[in-house]
Parts: C-alpha cells; sequence; structure tokens
C-alpha cells in the first residue's frame, strides 16, 4: 500500500543470494506505473516477476490469498515493503525449513528499528532456534502446498496470528530460526502499519534495546 516503497521491494529482492527468486508483488489501492516498473526490474535484474493488483475493499488475508494464488514457487515467503532483508535472508529460511521439516519457519526472535528514536530492539531473544507458537508475521516461509491447506484468513489485521494458530490446530509445527539478516521497521505514526501498536508498548513487550543508529551492519551474517 506504499507506492514509495516499489524500488526499494525490486532492490531487496535482487540482492537475495537464494537462486530462481520469483517476486509476485500485490499493490493494495494503486496501479504501478509500468515504466517505472520495467525500469527497476531491469536496473536490479529481477528476473521472474509478478503483479496482482488489489482493490482498496479487498482485506491485507484476501490481498495475501492473491499471492499465494500467484506463486509458482514450491516455497511462498511473506516480506513486507518496507522491511530491512539481508542478502541471505532467503537462503538462510530455506536451510531452516529443509532441515527441521517445520510446517512453517521465521523470526521468532527479530530486531525491530524505531525509525521516530533511531532505537534497534530486540524481541522475544528467548525464542531463536527453536520451535515456536509464534514468529514474526513479516518473516513467514511456508510451503505452498501448506498454504493451500490452510489459507490466510479474510481478515483486516492480525492475518499471520490467525494463520499460525489455525496451523498448529492441525499439527502443524512452527520453526524459529536465528535473529539475523532481518529488520522490522516500525515508523513514527502507528497507523502506518495493519498493527498499530506504539513505540512504548513495543518497547515493554518483551523487548531490550540493543543500539541507537542504522542497524544493518549489526544485523548481518
Amino acid at each position: 500500500m506504499r507506492p514509495h516503497q516499489l524500488e526499494h521491494v525490486l532492490a531487496t529482492i535482487s540482492a537475495q543470494e537464494h537462486p530462481s527468486v520469483e517476486l509476485v508483488l500485490v499493490t493494495h489501492g494503486f496501479t504501478p506505473d509500468e515504466g517505472d516498473l520495467r525500469r527497476w526490474r531491469a536496473e536490479h535484474g529481477v528476473e521472474h516477476l509478478v503483479v496482482r493488483h488489489a482493490d482498496t475493499s479487498l482485506t491485507l488475508g484476501a490481498c495475501l490469498g492473491l499471492g499465494v494464488a500467484a506463486a509458482a514457487g514450491d516455497l511462498v515467503a511473506k516480506m513486507d515493503d518496507d522491511n530491512h532483508y539481508g542478502p541471505h535472508y532467503l537462503s538462510d529460511l530455506v536451510a531452516h525449513a529443509r532441515q527441521t521439516g517445520a510446517e512453517t519457519v521465521g523470526k521468532g526472535a527479530h530486531y525491530v528499528h524505531l525509525t521516530g528514536s533511531g532505537a534497534t530492539m530486540l524481541r522475544f531473544a528467548d525464542r531463536e532456534l527453536a520451535w515456536s507458537p509464534f514468529v514474526q508475521g513479516g518473516t513467514l516461509l511456508t510451503p505452498r502446498q501448506v498454504l493451500a491447506d490452510v489459507p490466510f484468513a479474510d481478515v483486516p489485521r492480525a492475518v499471520d496470528t490467525t494463520f499460525l494458530d489455525a496451523l498448529r490446530r492441525q499439527g502443524g509445527r512452527v520453526w524459529s530460526a536465528d535473529r539475523f539478516s532481518f529488520v522490522s521497521v516500525r515508523h513514527t505514526a502507528p497507523d502506518a502499519h495493519t498493527w498499530p501498536i506504539s513505540d512504548y508498548d513495543l518497547l515493554s513487550r518483551a523487548a531490550r534495546l540493543e543500539l541507537f543508529g542504522d542497524p544493518v551492519p549489526h544485523v548481518t551474517v
């Protein structure tokens, strides 16, 4: 839903070390300029790109359903347009998925950067390299067949927790990988996100302050 993030999305995907990545781009409430997309695709070398347009009347869950239906790969990664994903992000999660056999993998322990204060915190440090009831929504990596059996619910928010709850009820296992190669970026206005939580509430929820300034060197391995 943020047109100004489109080039960031293509740059993020092009930087991934994992081979044969397909970008399924779901635009919510806007139609991107085709000339801009062609130019950015060429500049960043994004080979496989599928675009799906979602009307503003559709919920977040319905938008994710459009993306899953358009995906051709065996694994589907849900990635948000404004977070930081390091070059080894996808390859690391794929390795965790293959080694554990989990129905979903992601980042339970994860870094959050607050753009207003410049602070970066580590949340849920105890949920690292372990089976977990929860992983960060912007880090889900799931076999496409699992998403066919347990699709994202047609709801406007809490889509990730609703999915994880449904998955566990059907016996699915959730694996939390390491904390690195990912930063959840939170902007000053809570209404800029589908989860409208304040910086103060985030700091008070299983979080510890790690640093101020650019978090990328800290999380890159």
